[in-house]
Protein backbone atom coordinates (compact mmCIF):
# COMPACT_ATOMS: atom_id res chain seq x y z
CA UNK A 1 0.00 0.00 0.00
CA UNK A 2 3.02 2.24 0.90
CA UNK A 3 4.34 1.18 -2.01
CA UNK A 4 0.99 2.17 -4.45
CA UNK A 5 0.92 5.53 -2.54
CA UNK A 6 4.46 6.29 -3.37
CA UNK A 7 4.28 5.18 -7.05
CA UNK A 8 0.87 7.77 -7.50
CA UNK A 9 2.90 10.55 -5.78
CA UNK A 10 5.23 10.24 -8.08
CA UNK A 11 3.36 10.08 -11.37
CA UNK A 12 1.26 12.98 -10.15
CA UNK A 13 4.47 15.06 -9.70
CA UNK A 14 5.77 14.20 -13.15
CA UNK A 15 2.85 15.44 -14.94
CA UNK A 16 2.68 18.86 -12.98
CA UNK A 17 5.84 20.18 -13.87
CA UNK A 18 6.09 18.53 -17.40
CA UNK A 19 8.01 20.65 -19.40
CA UNK A 20 5.43 22.93 -22.06
CA UNK A 21 4.98 21.22 -24.75
CA UNK A 22 5.88 23.72 -27.42
CA UNK A 23 7.10 27.56 -27.90
CA UNK A 24 5.41 29.99 -30.52
CA UNK A 25 6.86 32.73 -32.17
CA UNK A 26 4.86 35.84 -33.14
CA UNK A 27 5.98 38.23 -35.60
CA UNK A 28 3.88 41.49 -37.02
CA UNK A 29 3.44 44.61 -38.95
CA UNK A 30 0.85 46.98 -38.27
CA UNK A 31 -0.69 50.53 -37.50
CA UNK A 32 -0.74 52.16 -33.70
CA UNK A 33 -3.53 55.13 -33.22
CA UNK A 34 -3.67 57.46 -30.44
CA UNK A 35 -6.11 59.78 -29.69
CA UNK A 36 -3.99 62.78 -28.44
CA UNK A 37 -4.69 66.57 -27.40
CA UNK A 38 -4.26 69.21 -30.20
CA UNK A 39 -1.43 71.22 -30.11
CA UNK A 40 -1.75 74.84 -29.10
CA UNK A 41 0.34 77.48 -30.61
CA UNK A 42 2.02 78.49 -27.27
CA UNK A 43 2.62 74.59 -26.73
CA UNK A 44 3.87 74.25 -30.48
CA UNK A 45 6.54 77.60 -29.49
CA UNK A 46 7.95 75.32 -26.52
CA UNK A 47 8.87 72.22 -28.72
CA UNK A 48 10.37 74.46 -31.64
CA UNK A 49 11.70 77.65 -29.95
CA UNK A 50 13.20 78.83 -32.93
CA UNK A 51 11.01 78.44 -35.40
CA UNK A 52 10.52 81.99 -37.54
CA UNK A 53 7.19 80.37 -38.75
CA UNK A 54 5.78 80.13 -35.67
CA UNK A 55 7.18 83.51 -34.44
CA UNK A 56 5.31 85.39 -36.89
CA UNK A 57 1.57 86.83 -36.54
CA UNK A 58 -0.80 83.50 -36.74
CA UNK A 59 -3.28 84.92 -34.40
CA UNK A 60 -6.04 85.02 -37.46
CA UNK A 61 -5.44 81.21 -38.33
CA UNK A 62 -7.93 78.54 -37.43
CA UNK A 63 -7.47 74.79 -37.50
CA UNK A 64 -9.08 72.86 -40.29
CA UNK A 65 -8.51 69.48 -42.42
CA UNK A 66 -6.67 69.33 -45.58
CA UNK A 67 -5.38 71.98 -47.47
CA UNK A 68 -8.48 74.72 -47.91
CA UNK A 69 -10.22 72.33 -45.97
CA UNK A 70 -13.04 72.85 -43.31
CA UNK A 71 -11.97 75.22 -40.60
CA UNK A 72 -13.45 75.17 -37.12
CA UNK A 73 -14.51 78.48 -34.92
CA UNK A 74 -11.73 79.61 -32.30
CA UNK A 75 -8.00 80.68 -32.75
CA UNK A 76 -4.36 78.96 -32.22
CA UNK A 77 -4.52 78.88 -28.92
CA UNK A 78 -7.93 77.79 -28.54
CA UNK A 79 -9.74 74.23 -30.56
CA UNK A 80 -13.28 74.02 -29.48
CA UNK A 81 -12.78 70.19 -30.66
CA UNK A 82 -9.93 69.25 -28.52
CA UNK A 83 -8.80 65.85 -29.95
CA UNK A 84 -7.21 64.25 -33.16
CA UNK A 85 -6.37 60.87 -34.52
CA UNK A 86 -2.19 60.28 -34.80
CA UNK A 87 -0.10 57.62 -34.86
CA UNK A 88 2.24 55.35 -37.06
CA UNK A 89 3.33 51.56 -37.78
CA UNK A 90 4.83 49.48 -35.25
CA UNK A 91 7.07 46.19 -35.90
CA UNK A 92 6.88 43.30 -32.95
CA UNK A 93 8.61 39.99 -32.56
CA UNK A 94 7.19 38.00 -29.35
CA UNK A 95 7.47 34.58 -27.78
CA UNK A 96 4.91 32.63 -26.38
CA UNK A 97 4.77 29.67 -24.25
CA UNK A 98 2.37 27.54 -22.10
CA UNK A 99 3.83 27.34 -19.02
CA UNK A 100 0.85 27.00 -16.70
CA UNK A 101 -0.81 23.99 -16.28
CA UNK A 102 -0.95 20.47 -16.86
CA UNK A 103 0.44 19.67 -20.39
CA UNK A 104 -3.03 17.61 -21.12
CA UNK A 105 -4.92 20.83 -20.69
CA UNK A 106 -2.97 22.97 -22.79
CA UNK A 107 -5.80 23.89 -24.83
CA UNK A 108 -7.60 25.39 -21.08
CA UNK A 109 -4.44 27.27 -20.09
CA UNK A 110 -3.26 30.69 -20.37
CA UNK A 111 -0.17 31.60 -22.61
CA UNK A 112 2.42 33.75 -21.22
CA UNK A 113 3.75 36.12 -24.32
CA UNK A 114 6.57 38.90 -23.97
CA UNK A 115 8.89 40.43 -26.65
CA UNK A 116 9.97 43.71 -28.35
CA UNK A 117 8.55 46.46 -30.45
CA UNK A 118 9.43 49.16 -32.90
CA UNK A 119 7.86 52.05 -34.44
CA UNK A 120 7.71 55.49 -36.08
CA UNK A 121 4.78 57.76 -34.93
CA UNK A 122 3.32 61.02 -34.63
CA UNK A 123 2.42 61.63 -31.44
CA UNK A 124 1.10 65.10 -31.00
CA UNK A 125 0.50 68.09 -33.55
CA UNK A 126 -2.03 70.50 -35.38
CA UNK A 127 -3.27 72.11 -38.73
CA UNK A 128 -3.90 75.75 -39.00
CA UNK A 129 -5.21 77.80 -42.09
CA UNK A 130 -6.06 81.05 -43.01
CA UNK A 131 -7.74 82.43 -45.97
CA UNK A 132 -8.47 86.24 -46.91
CA UNK A 133 -10.74 86.91 -50.17
CA UNK A 134 -10.52 89.89 -51.90
CA UNK A 135 -13.49 91.08 -54.30
CA UNK A 136 -11.64 91.57 -57.70
CA UNK A 137 -13.79 91.96 -60.78
CA UNK A 138 -17.22 91.57 -62.17
CA UNK A 139 -17.78 90.51 -65.20
CA UNK A 140 -21.75 90.41 -67.59
CA UNK A 141 -21.65 86.61 -69.46
CA UNK A 142 -22.96 86.84 -73.54
CA UNK A 143 -26.28 85.31 -71.29
CA UNK A 144 -26.70 88.42 -69.35
CA UNK A 145 -25.59 86.91 -66.07
CA UNK A 146 -23.10 88.69 -63.87
CA UNK A 147 -19.84 86.58 -63.54
CA UNK A 148 -18.07 87.73 -59.82
CA UNK A 149 -14.22 87.63 -59.89
CA UNK A 150 -12.16 87.35 -56.40
CA UNK A 151 -8.83 87.12 -55.32
CA UNK A 152 -7.97 84.49 -52.75
CA UNK A 153 -4.98 84.14 -50.64
CA UNK A 154 -4.23 80.79 -48.58
CA UNK A 155 -1.99 80.12 -45.88
CA UNK A 156 -1.60 77.16 -43.91
CA UNK A 157 0.75 75.96 -41.13
CA UNK A 158 1.17 71.98 -39.82
CA UNK A 159 3.11 71.36 -36.57
CA UNK A 160 3.95 67.67 -36.10
CA UNK A 161 5.84 66.09 -33.29
CA UNK A 162 6.88 62.77 -34.38
CA UNK A 163 9.43 60.04 -32.69
CA UNK A 164 10.90 56.26 -32.56
CA UNK A 165 9.65 54.19 -29.99
CA UNK A 166 11.18 50.85 -28.60
CA UNK A 167 8.71 48.83 -26.16
CA UNK A 168 9.24 45.90 -24.32
CA UNK A 169 5.93 43.60 -24.12
CA UNK A 170 4.58 40.75 -21.35
CA UNK A 171 0.96 39.65 -21.95
CA UNK A 172 -1.15 36.17 -21.03
CA UNK A 173 -3.45 35.45 -23.59
CA UNK A 174 -5.91 33.36 -23.45
CA UNK A 175 -6.67 30.97 -26.52
CA UNK A 176 -9.55 28.80 -27.61
CA UNK A 177 -8.34 25.62 -28.15
CA UNK A 178 -4.65 26.19 -29.83
CA UNK A 179 -4.95 23.38 -31.79
CA UNK A 180 -7.70 23.78 -34.16
CA UNK A 181 -7.81 25.38 -37.57
CA UNK A 182 -9.33 28.17 -36.42
CA UNK A 183 -8.67 30.03 -32.59
CA UNK A 184 -9.42 32.75 -31.14
CA UNK A 185 -7.49 34.70 -28.19
CA UNK A 186 -8.10 37.22 -25.90
CA UNK A 187 -6.01 38.78 -23.00
CA UNK A 188 -4.09 41.53 -21.51
CA UNK A 189 -0.95 42.90 -21.22
CA UNK A 190 1.22 45.83 -20.64
CA UNK A 191 4.92 47.48 -22.32
CA UNK A 192 7.30 50.15 -20.96
CA UNK A 193 9.32 52.04 -23.48
CA UNK A 194 11.34 54.75 -24.66
CA UNK A 195 11.13 57.54 -27.24
CA UNK A 196 14.04 58.87 -29.50
CA UNK A 197 14.96 60.48 -32.78
CA UNK A 198 12.27 62.98 -31.43
CA UNK A 199 11.38 65.82 -33.89
CA UNK A 200 8.84 68.47 -34.76
CA UNK A 201 8.26 69.50 -37.81
CA UNK A 202 6.92 73.16 -38.83
CA UNK A 203 5.44 73.08 -42.59
CA UNK A 204 3.89 76.39 -43.81
CA UNK A 205 2.37 76.98 -47.62
CA UNK A 206 0.52 79.92 -49.28
CA UNK A 207 -1.32 79.88 -52.45
CA UNK A 208 -2.71 82.86 -54.59
CA UNK A 209 -5.88 81.90 -56.28
CA UNK A 210 -8.42 83.84 -58.16
CA UNK A 211 -12.16 82.26 -58.37
CA UNK A 212 -14.58 83.17 -60.06
CA UNK A 213 -18.43 82.55 -59.46
CA UNK A 214 -22.23 82.58 -60.50
CA UNK A 215 -24.54 82.91 -57.67
CA UNK A 216 -22.28 81.48 -55.42
CA UNK A 217 -21.40 79.00 -57.41
CA UNK A 218 -17.61 78.72 -58.92
CA UNK A 219 -17.20 78.51 -62.44
CA UNK A 220 -13.38 79.23 -62.48
CA UNK A 221 -10.60 78.39 -61.22
CA UNK A 222 -7.41 79.74 -61.44
CA UNK A 223 -4.65 78.61 -58.87
CA UNK A 224 -1.34 80.02 -58.81
CA UNK A 225 2.13 78.55 -57.56
CA UNK A 226 2.21 77.13 -54.25
CA UNK A 227 5.03 78.76 -51.45
CA UNK A 228 6.27 76.49 -49.07
CA UNK A 229 8.90 76.58 -45.99
CA UNK A 230 9.82 73.66 -43.69
CA UNK A 231 11.75 73.60 -40.54
CA UNK A 232 12.73 70.74 -38.34
CA UNK A 233 13.55 71.03 -34.47
CA UNK A 234 15.23 68.30 -32.28
CA UNK A 235 14.04 67.40 -29.17
CA UNK A 236 14.37 65.46 -25.91
CA UNK A 237 13.77 61.85 -25.73
CA UNK A 238 11.16 60.29 -23.45
CA UNK A 239 9.15 57.45 -22.37
CA UNK A 240 6.29 55.18 -22.10
CA UNK A 241 3.98 53.06 -20.11
CA UNK A 242 0.89 51.64 -21.53
CA UNK A 243 -1.89 48.50 -20.43
CA UNK A 244 -4.14 47.37 -23.30
CA UNK A 245 -6.70 44.27 -23.97
CA UNK A 246 -5.10 42.00 -26.74
CA UNK A 247 -7.33 39.93 -28.86
CA UNK A 248 -7.04 38.09 -31.99
CA UNK A 249 -8.33 35.59 -34.88
CA UNK A 250 -5.74 32.91 -35.66
CA UNK A 251 -5.55 30.34 -38.61
CA UNK A 252 -3.38 27.63 -38.95
CA UNK A 253 -2.16 26.95 -42.42
CA UNK A 254 -2.05 22.71 -42.57
CA UNK A 255 -3.36 19.62 -40.88
CA UNK A 256 -0.61 17.48 -41.89
CA UNK A 257 2.15 19.30 -43.23
CA UNK A 258 4.92 19.77 -40.81
CA UNK A 259 5.54 23.42 -41.74
CA UNK A 260 2.08 24.52 -42.35
CA UNK A 261 0.72 22.62 -39.14
CA UNK A 262 3.13 24.36 -37.30
CA UNK A 263 2.75 27.95 -38.98
CA UNK A 264 -0.23 30.22 -38.30
CA UNK A 265 -1.80 33.44 -39.92
CA UNK A 266 -3.08 35.90 -37.40
CA UNK A 267 -4.99 39.57 -36.48
CA UNK A 268 -4.95 41.33 -33.56
CA UNK A 269 -6.07 44.25 -31.94
CA UNK A 270 -4.61 45.85 -28.89
CA UNK A 271 -7.38 49.03 -27.23
CA UNK A 272 -5.91 50.90 -24.23
CA UNK A 273 -4.31 52.90 -22.73
CA UNK A 274 -0.76 55.10 -23.14
CA UNK A 275 1.07 57.36 -20.36
CA UNK A 276 4.13 59.27 -23.16
CA UNK A 277 6.02 62.07 -21.72
CA UNK A 278 7.26 64.63 -24.06
CA UNK A 279 9.87 66.61 -21.61
CA UNK A 280 9.49 69.74 -23.18
CA UNK A 281 5.26 69.91 -22.24
CA UNK A 282 4.21 67.35 -20.36
CA UNK A 283 3.04 63.37 -19.76
CA UNK A 284 -0.31 62.55 -21.79
CA UNK A 285 -2.50 59.72 -21.24
CA UNK A 286 -3.73 58.69 -24.54
CA UNK A 287 -6.10 56.39 -25.76
CA UNK A 288 -4.01 53.56 -28.07
CA UNK A 289 -5.24 50.99 -30.65
CA UNK A 290 -3.30 49.19 -32.57
CA UNK A 291 -3.92 46.50 -35.36
CA UNK A 292 -1.21 44.10 -36.79
CA UNK A 293 -0.95 40.96 -39.05
CA UNK A 294 1.55 38.28 -38.80
CA UNK A 295 2.53 34.83 -38.64
CA UNK A 296 2.94 32.59 -35.66
CA UNK A 297 5.24 29.76 -35.65
CA UNK A 298 5.36 26.80 -33.36
CA UNK A 299 8.19 24.85 -31.99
Amino acid sequence: MVLALLINTKAFGQEKYEKPTYLETYLSWGSIAYIAPTLLLNDAKLLAPNSKILQSDLSNFKRSFGFGGYQYQGNVNHNPINASATGGLAFEAQLGTYNFGKPKERKHSPQLRFGFGYGSTQSIGNYWSNEVRTPSDTFVSSSGKRIYTDSVFYESVNVSYSSSQARLMADILFHTNPDRRFSLYIGIGMNVGLTFNNQTQVYYTSQSNIKSSDNGNISFYEAGEISAKNEWSKNKGGWLLGVYVPAGLSYRLGKTTPVLNQTSLFMEVKTGLTAMAIPELQTYLLPTIQSSFGARLRF
